[in-house]
C-alpha cells in the first residue's frame, strides 16, 4: 500500500452538480476561493480533490470524490490599477508577460460572475507561497480586501470514489491514504503557465433558480465566454 497525503477540497451542492461542475472547468478551469493562510501552504502543481458531502441512506456522512485539479494559479480580485502595478512591480513575482483583454472577458460561474482585468504569467521558479504572500502585503499597503480563488486545470476521475469518515470542511482537508484508493488509472498531467490573474466586478452569487441552472446548462460552451 502506497500511502499519500491526498488534499480534498469540497464543493457546495446549492450551485453544483457533477455534471454542471464539470461543464463549468472544461470552459475556464477551476477557481475556488480559499484564505490566503491556506493557499500559502499548497504549491504549484498540486492535486486538489473535489467532492461532495453526502450521507447514504442510513444516514453515515461520505465524502464522494469525483476528480482533481492541478493548482496552475491565483485569481485576486481588485478594482484598483494600484494594486495590479504594486504586485506586477515586486522583484519576488517575477513576471515573464502581462496582458489585459480589450474587450473585458467576462466569466459567468454557477457560484457567481466577474471580468478579467489582467493575466500575469510568472516566471517557472515563483512559489505559490510567494505569490499569495506578496498579494496580501500589497493589498494590506493600499487599504485594500481582496478575495483570492486558487486556480487550476481538472480531471475527472472515472467513477466517483466513496470515502467514509471525513470530516466536513469549507476549507482544505488533508488525508492519508492509499493513493490506489482514488488515482486507479492516474494521468500524466503535462505543466502549465503559473498565472496570476487580477478580476474585476466579482459577483458572488448568493442563490441559483431553477432556471438559471437550466440557462448555465443549455448554453453552447463557446458561449459561456463573452
Amino acid at each position: 500500500m502506497v500511502v499519500m497525503v491526498v488534499v480534498l477540497h469540497y464543493i457546495g451542492n446549492r450551485f453544483y452538480d457533477r455534471e454542471r461542475f464539470e461543464r463549468e472547468a472544461k470552459v475556464y478551469g477551476v477557481a475556488r476561493a480559499m484564505p490566503l493562510k491556506v493557499i500559502k501552504k499548497l504549491r504549484f502543481g498540486q492535486r486538489i480533490f473535489v467532492a461532495f458531502y453526502k450521507k447514504d441512506k442510513h444516514g453515515k456522512p461520505y465524502a464522494e470524490v469525483f476528480g482533481y485539479f492541478v493548482i496552475n494559479g491565483i485569481n485576486y480580485t481588485s478594482a484598483s490599477p494600484e494594486l495590479r502595478k504594486k504586485i506586477a512591480e515586486d522583484e519576488r513575482i517575477k513576471i515573464k508577460e502581462i496582458s489585459q483583454p480589450s474587450d473585458g472577458e467576462v466569466v459567468v460561474r454557477g457560484c457567481g460572475s466577474y471580468s478579467i482585468g489582467s493575466i500575469a504569467v510568472l516566471n517557472d521558479d515563483v512559489t505559490l507561497e510567494t505569490l499569495a504572500t506578496v498579494i496580501e502585503e500589497k493589498a494590506k499597503e493600499l487599504g485594500e480586501k481582496v478575495r483570492v480563488m486558487v486556480t487550476g486545470i481538472y480531471y475527472p476521475l472515472p467513477e466517483p470514489k466513496k470515502l467514509y469518515g471525513v470530516k466536513f470542511t469549507r476549507s482544505v482537508l488533508k488525508l492519508q491514504i492509499d493513493e490506489k484508493e482514488l488515482l486507479t488509472t492516474p494521468v500524466d498531467v503535462e505543466p502549465t503557465e503559473k498565472r496570476a490573474v487580477q478580476v474585476e466586478d466579482y459577483n458572488l452569487r448568493k442563490y441559483l433558480s431553477k432556471k438559471e441552472k437550466e440557462a448555465l446548462m443549455t448554453k453552447t460552451l463557446d458561449a459561456w465566454l463573452f
